[in-house]
């Protein structure tokens, strides 16, 4: 689950932080539901929104200034932009 959060959180994407973490995105998804994940669904909710603001970020600094291969770094888990 951990592994999972810190994916989503650099990420912003349920599929590939699931596929990181050895599970299906529908494994974490029905976890999510379960009564007793409270902390899980408060823990995937801040990942996310955390997420957003980094692939936003991300943009907003290729928008201005137009670099080619930083689009993301080393440790957001999706590699570098091949141009």
């Amino acid at each position: 689950q951990r592994l999972f959060i810190a994916h989503l959180a650099a990420t912003g994407a349920v599929s590939m932080a699931a596929k990181i973490a050895g599970h299906s995105a529908s494994a974490f998804y029905q976890l999510r539901k379960r009564d007793d994940a409270d902390s899980f669904a408060a823990a995937w909710d801040r990942a996310v929104e955390a997420g957003a603001r980094r692939v936003a970020d991300l943009l907003m600094e290729y928008a201005i200034y137009a670099v080619p291969g930083a689009v993301c770094g080393e440790d957001c888990g999706i590699g570098r932009a091949a141009w």
